[in-house]
């Protein structure tokens, strides 16, 4: 992958610097930002890292296909990208394998995936992976579980723990009961047993 990397005392000089060699604009990268430790003669500087959205595309779907052949699997991966996130769709000749008991062959799937892509770039890039709709499904199951807890405490005003659930499920949680305003969400423990709390707010 082609990553641009240059330092300047500007932070936005070092970026335009990199959209220039990229030939990309802001909206076609993602970029990291990080500050140079001060020296005693030359201050602050700061270090720019760029990468092109369609370099990142182009990276997933080739680590993919790389994997499938390692895994003796055939994997047919479509890449979209929203607001610097990606979401990756796979299908494969084989697709209870991907995704295990419970989901967790496609977890770790999605884990990889993430890891490769912080090596590759230096950059925490979001992605979510998907197969053969799986996770989606999953996600409406859920809602349709959380909305009814969270009718349940609206009414009874009893606080709710729920089981312990991945950073991807948490998020989906949070964002679902912030449309009831008079609940809040917690979230607590650590991983990979961090869980969240429904509560009702108290006047």
């Amino acid at each position: 992958m082609k990553i641009y990397e240059n330092e300047s005392k500007q932070k936005q000089d070092a970026l335009s610097a990199c959209l220039e060699q990229a030939n990309a604009s802001i909206e076609e990268v993602l970029y990291e930002e990080m500050e140079i430790a001060k020296s005693l003669f030359k201050g602050t500087k700061y270090k720019v890292i760029v990468v092109t959205k369609e370099e990142i595309k182009n990276h997933i779907i080739q680590y993919l296909h790389s994997l499938g052949n390692v895994m003796n699997l055939h994997m047919i991966p479509t890449v979209k990208e929203e607001n610097g996130s990606f979401h990756v769709y796979l299908e494969s000749n084989n697709n209870a394998i991907l995704i295990g008991k419970e989901g967790r062959v496609l977890r770790a799937l999605q884990i990889l995936l993430k890891q490769n892509l912080i090596n590759e770039t230096g950059i925490s890039i979001k992605v979510s992976l998907d197969i053969s709709g799986y996770r989606e499904k999953k996600l409406k199951q859920l809602e349709i579980e959380i909305r009814k807890l969270a009718n349940d405490v609206a009414h009874t005003k009893v606080d709710v723990k729920l089981d312990p659930m991945n950073s991807y499920e948490r998020r989906f949680v949070h964002n679902i009961i912030s449309e009831y305003s008079m609940l809040n969400t917690e979230s607590i423990g650590e991983e990979p047993t961090r869980s969240i709390i429904i509560s009702y707010k108290q006047d």
